[in-house]
C-alpha cells in the first residue's frame, strides 16, 4: 500500500513538472528571446507571437516582428533551433532554420556599409551552430548608394566550415554606385553540378552589357563561374571567373571579346557630334582584385581585318589627340578628320586607380598613338 502511494506521488510530481514546463518554459524562453532581439536591434519594438519547446530536440519561435519605423521592419514566420542533448551539452546547435522572412530597410541618408550601425552585433554567441538555412527572404533595401526592390533569396551554409551550401536568388533590379543591374536569377549549390546565372542587363555610365549567362557552382569557399557569355557593343563576350567567399572577397576573371564594334561605341556613348568610327576590335581582358581593391587589370585588343575609319569632328578633341603626336600637329589634325586604319591595337592597364587605354593605329596616312585615361572608380594601384 505504501509502495503504491509513493509511486502515485512520483507520478503526480512528474505530471506537475511536465505541466509547469509546458506552461511556463515557452513563456520564459519567448521573453528571453525578445530581450536578446531588443539588445541586438536597439530602439526597436520586438514581438514574438509564440514559442514551442520539445525539450529533447527543438525550440521554435514563430510570428516574430522587429520594427524601427521608418528605418526598418523585419518579420519572420518561424525560427527553428534543432539540437541533440549531447550536442547541447557541448554548447552546439545542429541546425538553425529561419523561414518566411520579410526585410524592408529604408535609410536613404546612409551608405550600405553603414547599415551595421543600426544593429548591435558585439559579443559572441554561447552556442556553436553547425548548419544554418535562411529560406524565402523577401528583401528590399534603399540606401544612399544601393537600391534593391522586393527580391527573393534563400541561403544555406555550413557555419562550422564557413562554407555556403546553396544560394538561390531572384532580384528584379539592383542599383549601386552608378551601376544598374536588371533581371538577376542565380542558383548554385555544393556538389550538385553546375547551376544557373542569368542577368538581363548591366549598365554603367552609357555602356550596357546584355544577355549575361554563366554556369556557377560552389566548391568549398569558392564560387566558380564557367561558360560565361554576354553581348556588348554589338559583339560577344566569353570568359570565366572565381570568387572566394570569405572576408577577403578575392576574385579573378578572364574575358575574351569578339568583334566589338566602334560604331556601337559611337552610338552608346553618344559621340557622333565628336567622332564617327567604323571597324571592329577583338581581344582579352584579365581582372584580379580583393574586396573593393582592383589589383590587376590587363587588356590586349587588336583591330579585326580589314580595319576601319575614324573621323574626328570636335576641334578640342582633335587638338587634345594631336598634342601628344610630335611636332607636326597640324598634319595630324588634318589626318584625323578622315583617318583610315588597317592595323590597330589597344592595351588597357591600371595607373593610380585609373584605367589607362594606350591605343596604336596605323594606316595609309600614317600612325598615331593616343593615350586615354578613364576615371573609373578603382581603389588602389595595379598593373
Amino acid at each position: 500500500m505504501r509502495l503504491r502511494k509513493a509511486f502515485l506521488v512520483i507520478i503526480l510530481v512528474l505530471l506537475a513538472g511536465v505541466t509547469a514546463t509546458a506552461f511556463f518554459l515557452p513563456a520564459v524562453a519567448r521573453r528571453v528571446a525578445e530581450k536578446s532581439l531588443q539588445a541586438t536591434c536597439p530602439g526597436s519594438a520586438v514581438r514574438i507571437g509564440s514559442c514551442i519547446i520539445k525539450p529533447l530536440h527543438l525550440i521554435q519561435l514563430s510570428d516574430i516582428v522587429v520594427s524601427k519605423p521608418p528605418v526598418y521592419e523585419i518579420t519572420v514566420k518561424d525560427v527553428r533551433f534543432v539540437y541533440t542533448l549531447g550536442a547541447l551539452w557541448q554548447h552546439m546547435l545542429s541546425l538553425v532554420e529561419v523561414s518566411g522572412i520579410t526585410v524592408k530597410i529604408t535609410a536613404p541618408r546612409m551608405r550600405v556599409d553603414q547599415l551595421g550601425q543600426l544593429f548591435s552585433l558585439e559579443g559572441k554567441s554561447p552556442f556553436l551552430i553547425g548548419r544554418a538555412a535562411v529560406k524565402d527572404i523577401d528583401l528590399a533595401i534603399t540606401t544612399r548608394d544601393l537600391r534593391i526592390p522586393s527580391s527573393k533569396i534563400s541561403v544555406e551554409g555550413d557555419l562550422a566550415r564557413q562554407e555556403f551550401l546553396s544560394v538561390d536568388a531572384a532580384i528584379p533590379s539592383l542599383r549601386s554606385s552608378g551601376v544598374t543591374v536588371t533581371g538577376i536569377f542565380f542558383a548554385a549549390a555544393q556538389s550538385s553540378g553546375k547551376g544557373i546565372l542569368r542577368i538581363g542587363e548591366v549598365t554603367y555610365d552609357k555602356l550596357t552589357v546584355r544577355d549575361i549567362a554563366a554556369a556557377p557552382f560552389l566548391e568549398g569557399k569558392a564560387l566558380r563561374l564557367e561558360d560565361c557569355s554576354a553581348k556588348a557593343l554589338d559583339g560577344a563576350l566569353q570568359g570565366r571567373g572565381d570568387i572566394v567567399l570569405d572576408s577577403s572577397l578575392a576574385y579573378q576573371g578572364s574575358l575574351r571579346a569578339l568583334r566589338l564594334s566602334l560604331k556601337a561605341v559611337e552610338r552608346e556613348f553618344e559621340l557622333k557630334e565628336k567622332v564617327v568610327m567604323n571597324g571592329f576590335f577583338s581581344g582579352t581582358l584579365e581582372v584580379k582584385g580583393k574586396g573593393a581593391l582592383v589589383t590587376v587589370l590587363r587588356g590586349d585588343f587588336t583591330a579585326d581585318d580589314p580595319g576601319g575609319t575614324i573621323a574626328v569632328r570636335d576641334q578640342a578633341t582633335l587638338q587634345s589627340i594631336a598634342a601628344g603626336q610630335g611636332p607636326d600637329q597640324e598634319k595630324v589634325v588634318e589626318t584625323l578628320k578622315n583617318y583610315e586604319y588597317n592595323k590597330g591595337t589597344c592595351v588597357a592597364s591600371l595607373e593610380e586607380g585609373k584605367i589607362v587605354m594606350q591605343a596604336g593605329l596605323a594606316g595609309p596616312n600614317g600612325k598615331f598613338n593616343p593615350v586615354m585615361y578613364y576615371n573609373f572608380v578603382v581603389e588602389g594601384g595595379g598593373q
